[in-house]
């Protein structure tokens, strides 16, 4: 425990930038090199998205928070589909009256690619952040291929 708080980490470390943007409505915690789900946007798949309405910036050495948005900070990414959230059913019912009606709806829904997160000059891409993680696999290869099977004798 660090000061009566419970530090938790859920197996990774976080990434150097990080931000809070609004989007349909809703807020969204972005990261490059992920992907969130929003309400429907307009663009097509493959076509690049700019969110301006960023409420905070997180870096290595600051925390912006704006009031009510961060002037400069900017988030890109790219649509990587369109899809349709889970069905929700619904019953409208009236004890003893004989009525009843149901009905369902599904949301219309994007995924978008997070490509960039740039403030104040300072700017991580999901290319920077995906080398750092490829350099650590080989690591692993490497360790795996200097086990040597020797003979067990009878």
């Amino acid at each position: 425990m660090i000061g009566g708080c419970v530090k938790l980490s859920f197996g990774r470390e976080p990434r150097e930038m990080y931000a809070l943007i609004v989007s349909g409505g809703q807020q969204h915690k972005v990261e490059p090199g992920r992907y969130i789900t929003v309400r429907r946007l307009p663009q097509d798949e493959g076509q690049a998205v700019t969110f301006d309405r960023v409420l905070m910036v997180r870096t290595e050495s600051t925390t912006e928070i704006g009031t009510p948005t961060v002037e400069g900070a900017v988030v890109q990414g790219t649509v990587r589909r369109h899809l349709r959230g889970p069905k929700i059913n619904g019953l409208k019912y009236r004890p003893k009256k004989g009525y009843q009606r149901r009905w369902g709806a599904r949301a219309d829904l994007t995924q978008v690619d997070i490509t960039e997160v740039s403030f104040g000059g300072q700017a991580l891409t999901a290319a920077a952040v995906e080398p750092e993680a490829a350099a650590a696999e080989p690591v692993a290869a490497e360790a795996e291929a200097e086990v040597v099977a020797e003979p067990v004798e009878a």
